[in-house]
């Protein structure tokens, strides 16, 4: 029996729909966070939510009611997508860790990725560099006026100069040919 090699970048193919279409609907996006499907990751300071299990570590994934509760609004909420069973997954960052103390853990994502269940790792690293880009584009790189988050968190606008920025969050790598 062979083992198929594994993905040789973890943080690619996610399972989630990005619904990229529905973003800009903002009614639409309120409507599944407040849902009972809604499934939310806590963010603190670029390290996500999890809980351990015996030997590995899990996802804690939050209710919808919760952002309203310890959301830091100074970041947007992030629409991550759908799943096969077209449940919403959000993003945000908490204001307090400790308010969710008892539940969970805060972890580095890079150190606690060989724990993780791999068809999670491509929204949790979304989750994490784009709630970051967030943290560092706060001002408009065209006229330094400051930007607004818009399209579920994935679009920034500068209402004084029309500018839209957008983050990276495709995977790269970086190679030099011998």
């Amino acid at each position: 029996m062979s083992l198929s090699p594994p993905n040789p970048n973890a943080f690619t193919r996610s399972p989630l729909d990005r619904a990229s279409l529905k973003r800009k609907d903002d009614a639409w996006i309120k409507a599944p966070l407040e849902s009972d499907q809604a499934q939310l990751i806590a963010i603190s300071k670029g390290r996500p939510f999890f809980y351990e299990s015996g030997p590995g570590l899990f996802v804690r994934w939050l209710a919808g009611h919760v952002y309203g509760e310890l959301a830091d609004k100074r970041l947007p909420l992030l629409f991550l997508g759908l799943d096969q069973n077209q449940a919403p997954h959000f993003a945000f960052e908490v204001a307090d860790p400790d308010s969710l103390a008892g539940l969970g853990l805060f972890e580095e994502l890079r150190p606690a990725a060989p724990r993780l269940d791999a068809g999670q790792l491509p929204a949790i690293g979304t989750a994490r560099a784009v709630l970051d880009w967030h943290g560092r584009n706060g001002f408009c790189a065209n006229c330094g006026s400051p930007t607004r988050a818009i399209e579920a968190g994935w679009m920034r606008k500068c209402d004084a100069c029309s500018a839209e920025h957008y983050p990276r969050v495709d995977p790269v790598c970086i190679m030099i040919p011998t």
